[in-house]
């Protein structure tokens, strides 16, 4: 056959057990193109024996091993880890190709393994040299709805394009470098996700590259097409639609099972070899050709050596997907990746960082990671044990060592070992004081509260302590310290604490530290709560708080209307104004002149803060480029996407309004504010409204909705207050329930009010200076403190006996307590027999059935109180019960676990032993 020119580049990519293949594929492709340069990569390190040597020197194939595809070692074992056989294999596909072209220069195809040629692919080379890849689709007609295999959801699930072949440019560098991106952490089967190996990316390259498609039916024939593109057998050559077959691909021919075409879809074929001679002669015929060439290259290695582990068991498709995530995210959070047990170092570090106890921001019981990396890729673990570091740690820990052999396939020295139900307990003795637990590093609106609380306690002489909660979903760098010594000594704990975490947070927080921290501690909840119904759905908070503290009115009403714990206003002490420097607007993005502000996180419901509402009433109040600006700041947009594209929507077309988004350091955030002519907010309801209060410390007029938590700290004489009526929330903002009312500000007398300010900035710069007199005034770090006081001193003053976790799980004291008391009072009272009996005259002058009637009523008065104190002790008899009942439920359920545990470990100790 004449040489083609230019001549062209083949790859193909095997373990040393697929050999046999890749010479079928050399010989036959060679008979049809002498010219290709054919070269083979092998994924293992297996060496080759003399037979398989001289095998592959007799063809000229050239032999490329992993470490010669600019890998790095490292990145070697973590494939080999993170994926099985089938991915791996495809996973090299584009550094195997760039090394080729780099070392050859020439266009370059890949082709699986297991295809065989009859015919040129004259077409595809001529393709090749003029676009920068070349596909085959896996199907060129509409597939039968016949409810047959492969079917179009086989397909979808696998990719347009089979990538069994592929034809590429050799200055398609671009195209390899997108590849080689995607196919290094996401080249894993998982049709359900999208993804199928390399497949499913090539189906975005039409759209991105310079791509031919060819749909020749005489290229790449296998069984997803075989039913559209029959072949026949005519004078010893095969023919597709009357066209010699250029190349068939067996994907999925067993010599096990060669009656089937393919072992993907044995249980419904589309296709049967029984009924199709040509492909029964075509099948068997390639089986012989294999048998030929494995006894050819006899000595290659049998099996592919990294399906087990370095000391023995098979690795499971869940431990590479775990290990694949843990990579993923460690690339992506900056942190060490995790050590391959298939890199140079062995077993021995994976399965140390397997076993490493892991906790949540240091709080909670610990669990080996081993634990943690599996349940997160299992659903249905995640909903049976939601709690893994809390309530659910032992049962979590026994049921993979009960369960993990079967359905990890974990070997027995990656087990863990059992854990006992220990938490993280208060040792010593409690002392008077406060540990304050919230947020803290957090930049939210509750960390900012829990810091707040703590700055107003810095001066007092109430002893003081934190404890960073880090699990919020907002970024974690505020510069939060805590300037207050701790004067307990280390082995001590303060008697009581606030958890500084709203009511949806609080349970959780409390499972993470465990039951024994809270022992004995009286324990108050700082909540904040922005809509007058309260949800039942966050009622079970009620019982993980002795007391609740708000900063609002309108959050004690709403919350003492429903709470069964005392609700008491403790006022935040944001009367504290700190000098902020300059505003360097060129940097920020923020023009010159006059500028309205507003700011806002997306994660606080964007249809509470009501951000398209001031944009609204803006637009109302000015023309574009009328004068001043307005400037809306705000944060985690990328996380609430939509509600950021109708933000920027609302803002489409408007240069004077600008919308910056994303963190800013605390002290350019004070600048910002500080630089601002107006703060607005028309917000539908807030349970306090600390950015309002910001901006009036800095002396800054403030337009705000005249409801909710901030008419606690604004009113007409230090702000302007924005008419409204109340409407119901709706549905579309969880967590506030449908029914629940809010305001809708009047947007016309928003803008009214915007209009004005700018008009008369003098008025407006005075109202300006009473709010931040006023606020200083009010809401100081001493008149926090003194109410901090206060309470804690209420509280110790009725301590008169041992607690429990909190008041909600106390034992009534039946000897002392005030139902009792009164009780017992109203059960000494003597009965006022003057007063029941009227006199003589009253008898005569009345009748005896009126004076009857005024009797058993002043009777029933005297009677009244004591049957009331009955009903309050019964009533708290029946609790009592209750409660003993749940705690006896508990504590058996403990002592179970405790059993098992227990015996696990001595099996385990016995074991060990022999």
């Amino acid at each position: 056959m004449a040489r083609l020119s230019p001549a062209f580049a083949v790859c193909t990519i095997a373990a040393t057990n697929y050999l046999p293949r890749a010479l079928v594929l050399h010989d036959s492709l060679k008979v049809q193109h002498p010219e290709a340069d054919f070269w083979l990569l092998l994924i293992d390190d297996a060496p080759l024996g003399l037979l398989s040597l001289r095998a592959l020197e007799r063809r000229a194939i050239h032999i490329l091993r992993v470490s010669e595809i600019g890998l790095p070692p490292e990145e070697v074992a973590n494939f080999r880890m993170a994926y099985d056989l089938t991915e791996i294999s495809t996973a090299y596909k584009p550094w195997m190709m760039e090394t080729v072209i780099r070392l050859t220069g020439l266009h370059i195809f890949y082709l699986d393994p297991d295809i065989e040629f009859f015919a040129p692919m004259n077409s595809l080379v001529a393709a090749v040299e003029t676009h920068d890849l070349v596909l085959t689709p896996h199907v060129l007609h509409p597939m039968p709805r016949d409810n047959c295999q492969p079917a179009e959801s086989d397909i979808m699930g696998s990719g347009i394009y089979n990538l069994g072949f592929l034809g590429m440019n050799r200055k398609a560098l671009p195209m390899i470098n997108w590849w080689k991106e995607r196919l290094k952490r996401e080249c894993y089967s998982a049709p359900a996700e999208q993804r199928f190996t390399d497949q499913r990316w090539i189906d975005f390259a039409p759209s991105l590259f310079d791509c031919f498609i060819s749909k020749d039916e005489t290229f790449n024939v296998a069984y997803w097409n075989a039913d559209s593109r029959p072949v026949v057998l005519e004078d010893g050559r095969y023919l597709v639609r009357g066209k010699p077959l250029s190349f068939y691909h067996y994907s999925g021919l067993s010599e096990k099972t060669p009656y089937l075409l393919t072992r993907h879809h044995a249980g419904r074929p589309r296709v049967l070899i029984s009924e199709n001679p040509a492909l029964s002669v075509l099948t068997e015929n390639y089986n012989k050709s294999l048998r030929t060439a494995q006894e050819e290259c006899a000595d290659a290695a049998l099996d592919y050596p990294f399906q087990e582990y370095p000391l023995g068991g098979k690795i499971a498709s869940s431990m590479r997907r775990a290990f694949l995530r843990e990579l993923a995210r460690a690339e992506t959070e900056n942190t060490p990746l995790p050590p391959s047990p298939l890199g140079p170092d062995g077993e021995h570090p994976f399965r140390a960082w397997l076993m490493e106890p892991q906790t949540i921001h240091g709080t909670g019981i610990p669990l080996p990671r081993l634990v943690l990396i599996l349940r997160a890729i299992r659903p249905d673990l995640v909903r049976a044990f939601p709690d893994p570091h809390g309530r659910d740690a032992v049962r979590l820990v026994e049921w993979f060592i009960k369960e993990g052999t079967d359905q990890f396939s974990l070997p027995t020295r990656f087990l863990p070992t059992p854990i006992t139900p220990t938490h993280r307990a208060q040792a010593g003795k409690l002392v008077p004081g406060l540990e304050i637990i919230g947020y803290l590093r957090t930049e939210s609106g509750v960390g900012q509260a829990a810091r707040l609380l703590t700055s107003g306690l810095e001066n007092s002489a109430i002893p003081v302590s934190t404890l960073v909660d880090s699990s919020a979903p907002s970024r974690q760098l505020d510069p939060f310290q805590n300037n207050k010594p701790d004067t307990s000594t280390t082995d001590d704990a303060f008697d009581c604490c606030v958890l500084c975490v709203n009511a949806d947070s609080v349970g959780s927080v409390r499972h993470r530290l465990g039951r024994d921290y809270f022992r004995k501690r009286h324990v108050a909840g700082l909540w904040f709560w922005e809509v007058e119904t309260f949800p039942q759905n966050q009622h079970a908070a009620f019982k993980e708080v002795d007391e609740i503290w708000v900063a609002t009115e309108f959050v004690r009403k709403t919350l003492a209307d429903v709470s069964p714990v005392p609700v008491h206003i403790i006022p935040l002490p944001f009367g504290r104004a700190y000098p902020a420097a300059p505003l360097d607007r060129l940097k920020v993005g923020v023009p010159e002149g006059f500028f309205f502000l507003f700011s806002f996180d997306f994660h606080s419901v964007f249809r509470r803060k009501n951000p398209l509402g001031l944009i609204e009433a803006f637009k109302l109040a000015f023309r574009e480029d009328e004068g001043p600006s307005l400037v809306i700041k705000a944060i985690n947009g990328n996380a609430h996407i939509a509600d950021f594209e109708h933000l920027r929507h609302a803002a489409r077309g408007r240069k004077d309004i600008i919308i910056l988004s994303g963190y800013l350091d605390a002290g350019t955030n004070q600048a910002l504010t500080a630089a601002c002519d107006c703060y607005v907010s028309l917000h539908r309801s807030e349970g306090l409204g600390l950015t309002m209060a910001e901006a009036m410390l800095q002396q800054k007029p403030v337009i705000a909705t005249g409801y909710s938590g901030n008419v606690d700290f604004m009113n007409d004489g230090n702000s302007y207050l924005c008419r409204y009526t109340l409407t119901a929330v709706g549905p579309g903002s969880p967590p506030y329930p449908a029914k629940a009312q809010w305001a809708e500000p009047d947007l016309r007398h928003a803008a009214e009010l915007m209009r004005h300010v700018y008009t008369n900035q003098e008025e407006a710069l005075a109202k300006g200076w009473v709010a931040a007199a006023e606020l200083a005034e009010r809401f100081s770090p001493e008149r926090c403190a003194e109410e901090v006081a206060k309470r804690l001193r209420a509280l110790r003053s009725l301590e008169s006996s041992p607690k429990t976790d909190n008041v909600m799980e106390q034992e009534p004291q039946f000897h002392g307590s005030e139902s009792v008391k009164s009780l017992r009072k109203e059960g000494k009272r003597p009965l006022n027999v003057e007063g029941a009996v009227s006199s003589l005259g009253s008898l005569i002058f009345q009748g005896p059935r009126k004076i009857l009637r005024k009797m058993l009523r002043r009777i029933e008065r005297h009677r009244k109180p004591f049957d009331e104190a009955v009903v309050r002790v019964t009533t708290e008899h029946d609790k009592r019960i209750a409660r003993l009942e749940k705690s006896i439920a508990e504590l058996r359920e403990q002592n179970a676990s405790l059993v098992r545990a227990l015996a696990a470990a001595a099996e385990k100790t016995e074991n060990d032993l022999h």
